[in-house]
């Protein structure tokens, strides 16, 4: 299936799950901008997504979910392009997750805690490859990369819509 059948798919089966609140798409002049600033080519996947919605809106609650346990889960929200060189620079610039996200990682979802980021969707520019990143090191007792992981959650942007539509 295509990316544009498997996101309408997703967006259709949540309805009455979630508020969804989608922005409209953005346009190819606005996602290559934002490419100059990453340094790295959004893959076709989710360059066609962004041109259908542009992330969820502020007050949206999340339209992905991140399981941490048996029916435990939190929502993470689609970033804006916006948002996306936000949380790009912020887990650039943190040296202390350098073996967790790569530059050639483009931040596509994440979830909050205290305004911090804790974790994110990603897809590798290069591979396709979507990764589930948690970054935020809250017990200053224990190292950081105890606290920090990289976890492969599906081969490209198609299956990790089908992965998140079981979720449902």
């Amino acid at each position: 299936m295509d990316i544009i059948s498997e996101w309408n798919n997703y967006k259709e089966l949540i309805k009455p799950y979630s508020s969804l609140k989608l922005n409209g798409g953005c346009s190819e002049n606005e996602i290559l901008q934002c490419e100059k600033i990453l340094g790295c080519d959004f893959p076709e996947d989710l360059r066609q997504l962004y041109l259908q919605n542009n992330g969820e809106k502020e007050n949206s609650e999340g339209i992905f979910k991140i399981v941490y346990g048996y029916d435990i889960y939190r929502r993470a929200k689609f970033l804006r392009l916006e948002d996306i060189k936000i949380v790009w620079r912020k887990l650039y610039e943190d040296k202390e997750i350098q073996d967790v996200f790569f530059p050639t990682d483009i931040p596509f979802a994440c979830n909050f805690y205290n305004k911090s980021i804790e974790t994110i969707f990603c897809i590798d520019s290069r591979s396709q490859n979507i990764y589930l990143l948690s970054v935020l090191a809250i017990d200053w007792t224990l190292p950081v990369d105890w606290q920090t992981s990289r976890k492969k959650r599906a081969e490209n942007l198609v299956e990790f819509l089908q992965k998140q539509r079981e979720l449902y």
